[in-house]
This record gives structure tokens, C-alpha cells and sequence, in this order.
């Protein structure tokens, strides 16, 4: 079936980030509203495919309100300052040898002169880098980390939904469900939207250490493999 082989094209990022929270939304507006009322689809494969493709659009939508909820990530930037200047005092990983070679291995990697100060541009090197070498842990956190991140973002949006939906009730344009369902469902979706920012964090740490760690692992790899060939 053309809808399967295209899912299993689907990295693992696609899945988690969009496919996976663009779902969720997607279901969610069933229970807020009498979907059934307004069309029906006897095709299954129509079907499958109609949501997928819905699916994975509301996903992309979900990451760009997450960006926009979240802010600019700060923690890379802040283990990178604190290496070089010292500051801020206070960061939520501990930093260690590795985390001390970040600056003179990316520095020394992308040749950068030594007033280079854009740790947005830095960030994106490294993950550029990583995609190139056989390190593929941190991008697996970046994966959860987004995961966490668009499905936090999914259940703010699923309870933003209940009084839009009660508004176009009132205006005759939707039916919407009975006030304990979208109750019960406003309680749930926050439940689920503390959950998920509270694991976010957790994962946004792991994937920076990871990914410093990638880093680390691989210049010093390809530092020794130098010094091997030297010697022979």
C-alpha cells in the first residue's frame, strides 16, 4: 500500500516531532466536536491516507507554535559561555572535561576565529557535523526532545480548542460534545501538557550532553587515528 511505504520513508524525527503529535490534535477534534455530522469516508485507504497527510501537516504546525511557546533554546549557548567567559553562574548540566573541550574542538573543526560569538550558527554546525559521522546517539535525543516538546505543545493547543469550539457552538457553525467530555478532556490534555514540558526538559539536557559528547568523542577519535598514522 502506497500509505505504508511512504510512513516507513519516515525518519525517526518525522514520526516522533510530527506524524505522532499532529495525530493526537487531529483525533482531538473529534472529541471536541461532532466530526461524524460533517462527512463520512467509506474508503479505509482514502481514509488512512487523508489523515496521514493531515496528520503530519498539523505536526509542522505544532512545532512552529512550540518554537514560538518555548523561545529561543538556550542551554547549548549557555554551556559554550560558560566555557569561554565564565558565566552565566549557574546551568542545569554539570560541566566537565567534555563539555570544557566543546569550544577549542568545534573552534579548531570549523576553523572560527576567536571573537566568534553566534551560538545559534554554532549549534547548527554541530548537528551538521554529527549528521556526517557515525555518532548518531544525540540525534536520537533530539528526536524525543522534540517529541516531548511538539506533543506539549499538541494538548495547549487541544485545550485552546474546547472554549474555541463552545464559541462556534454558540454561533451554530459546529456541534460541539457535551460539557463533561470537553471538561474531562480540558483536565486530561493539561495533565498531559505538564507531563510532557516537565520531560522536555529532561531530554532537552541529555540531548545537548549528547551531543557534545558525539563531538568529543569523534575529534578525539579522528585525533588519535592522526597520531596512529604518524607513528607508523
Amino acid at each position: 500500500m502506497a500509505v505504508a511505504r511512504t510512513l516507513r520513508s519516515l525518519e525517526l524525527y518525522d514520526v516522533l516531532a510530527n506524524l505522532i503529535p499532529g495525530s493526537i490534535l487531529l483525533l482531538s477534534v473529534g472529541v471536541v466536536i461532532e466530526i461524524e455530522r460533517y462527512f463520512e469516508l467509506s474508503n479505509i485507504a482514502v481514509a488512512a491516507a487523508i489523515f496521514a497527510v493531515l496528520a503530519f501537516t498539523f505536526g509542522h504546525v505544532i512545532q512552529a507554535f512550540a518554537s514560538w511557546l518555548n523561545g529561543t533554546p538556550r542551554l547549548f549557548g549557555d554551556v559554550i559561555d560558560s566555557v569561554r567567559f565564565g558565566g552565566p553562574e549557574e546551568i542545569s548540566i554539570r560541566v566537565s572535561h567534555v563539555e570544557r573541550m566543546a569550544w577549542p574542538l568545534l573552534q579548531r573543526r570549523f576553523c572560527l576565529p576567536s571573537d566568534f560569538e553566534d551560538n545559534g550558527t554554532l549549534f547548527r554546525l554541530l548537528l551538521s557535523y554529527i549528521e556526517t559521522t557515525p555518532a548518531t546517539r544525540s540525534l536520537r535525543f533530539q528526536a524525543i526532545h522534540s517529541f516531548h516538546r511538539s506533543m506539549s505543545a499538541a494538548w495547549v493547543l487541544v485545550i485552546a480548542m474546547v472554549p474555541a469550539s463552545l464559541l462556534l457552538d454558540s454561533c451554530g457553525l459546529v456541534e460541539a460534545r457535551s460539557i463533561p467530555i470537553l471538561s474531562a478532556l480540558v483536565l486530561g490534555s493539561a495533565v498531559f501538557a505538564l507531563v510532557f514540558n516537565n520531560r522536555k526538559k529532561k531530554f532537552n539536557k541529555l540531548f545537548i550532553q549528547y551531543a557534545l559528547a558525539d563531538l568529543y568523542m569523534d575529534q578525539t577519535g579522528e585525533a588519535r587515528g592522526l597520531k596512529g598514522g604518524e607513528g607508523s
